[in-house]
Protein backbone atom coordinates (compact mmCIF):
# COMPACT_ATOMS: atom_id res chain seq x y z
CA UNK A 1 0.00 0.00 0.00
CA UNK A 2 3.08 2.23 -0.01
CA UNK A 3 3.19 2.89 -3.23
CA UNK A 4 -0.13 3.87 -3.83
CA UNK A 5 0.28 7.59 -2.18
CA UNK A 6 1.78 8.35 -6.00
CA UNK A 7 -1.53 7.52 -7.35
CA UNK A 8 -3.05 10.23 -9.41
CA UNK A 9 -6.46 9.19 -9.65
CA UNK A 10 -8.60 7.42 -7.70
CA UNK A 11 -6.85 4.70 -5.16
CA UNK A 12 -7.53 0.99 -6.33
CA UNK A 13 -5.61 -2.20 -4.82
CA UNK A 14 -6.52 -5.37 -6.49
CA UNK A 15 -5.36 -8.03 -4.50
CA UNK A 16 -5.24 -11.61 -6.62
CA UNK A 17 -4.61 -14.35 -4.08
CA UNK A 18 -4.17 -18.14 -4.26
CA UNK A 19 -4.96 -18.05 -0.63
CA UNK A 20 -1.57 -18.78 -0.12
CA UNK A 21 0.57 -16.43 2.00
CA UNK A 22 -0.39 -14.52 4.97
CA UNK A 23 -1.20 -10.43 5.54
CA UNK A 24 -2.57 -9.01 8.40
CA UNK A 25 -6.03 -8.58 7.41
CA UNK A 26 -6.65 -5.69 9.91
CA UNK A 27 -3.85 -3.98 9.09
CA UNK A 28 -4.58 -4.06 5.39
CA UNK A 29 -8.02 -3.07 6.41
CA UNK A 30 -6.46 0.40 8.64
CA UNK A 31 -3.98 1.23 6.20
CA UNK A 32 -6.31 0.92 2.93
CA UNK A 33 -8.89 3.43 4.99
CA UNK A 34 -6.32 5.57 6.07
CA UNK A 35 -5.31 6.21 2.30
CA UNK A 36 -9.00 6.16 1.35
CA UNK A 37 -7.82 2.67 -0.73
CA UNK A 38 -10.81 0.75 -2.50
CA UNK A 39 -9.93 -2.85 -2.42
CA UNK A 40 -10.84 -5.82 -4.53
CA UNK A 41 -9.80 -9.65 -3.62
CA UNK A 42 -9.73 -11.56 -6.41
CA UNK A 43 -9.42 -15.98 -5.07
CA UNK A 44 -8.18 -17.88 -7.60
CA UNK A 45 -9.11 -21.31 -7.19
CA UNK A 46 -10.49 -20.97 -3.35
CA UNK A 47 -13.54 -19.12 -1.56
CA UNK A 48 -11.97 -16.00 -0.15
CA UNK A 49 -11.78 -15.87 3.97
CA UNK A 50 -14.01 -13.12 5.71
CA UNK A 51 -11.10 -11.35 6.45
CA UNK A 52 -10.78 -10.48 2.63
CA UNK A 53 -13.96 -10.16 2.07
CA UNK A 54 -14.46 -7.95 5.10
CA UNK A 55 -11.37 -5.54 3.83
CA UNK A 56 -13.14 -5.24 0.39
CA UNK A 57 -16.41 -4.37 1.70
CA UNK A 58 -15.22 -1.83 4.04
CA UNK A 59 -13.52 0.42 1.20
CA UNK A 60 -16.17 0.06 -0.90
CA UNK A 61 -14.63 -2.77 -3.06
CA UNK A 62 -15.77 -6.11 -4.72
CA UNK A 63 -14.70 -9.38 -3.93
CA UNK A 64 -14.76 -12.62 -6.29
CA UNK A 65 -13.91 -16.22 -5.00
CA UNK A 66 -12.88 -19.52 -7.22
CA UNK A 67 -12.15 -17.50 -10.19
CA UNK A 68 -11.58 -20.84 -12.01
CA UNK A 69 -10.18 -19.80 -15.68
CA UNK A 70 -9.03 -16.88 -17.64
CA UNK A 71 -12.36 -15.59 -18.82
CA UNK A 72 -13.88 -15.46 -15.06
CA UNK A 73 -10.59 -13.29 -14.27
CA UNK A 74 -11.44 -11.28 -17.24
CA UNK A 75 -15.21 -10.77 -16.02
CA UNK A 76 -13.65 -10.19 -12.51
CA UNK A 77 -11.73 -7.11 -14.17
CA UNK A 78 -13.79 -5.91 -16.03
CA UNK A 79 -15.95 -5.49 -13.45
CA UNK A 80 -13.87 -3.70 -11.59
CA UNK A 81 -12.75 -1.44 -14.42
CA UNK A 82 -16.83 -0.85 -14.85
CA UNK A 83 -17.04 0.51 -10.83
Amino acid sequence: LRIINRAKYKKTLILLTDGQGNIDPDAVLQKAQEEQVTVYCVGVRFSLPDALKNIAEKTQGLWFENVLSESQLIDAYKNIYDV
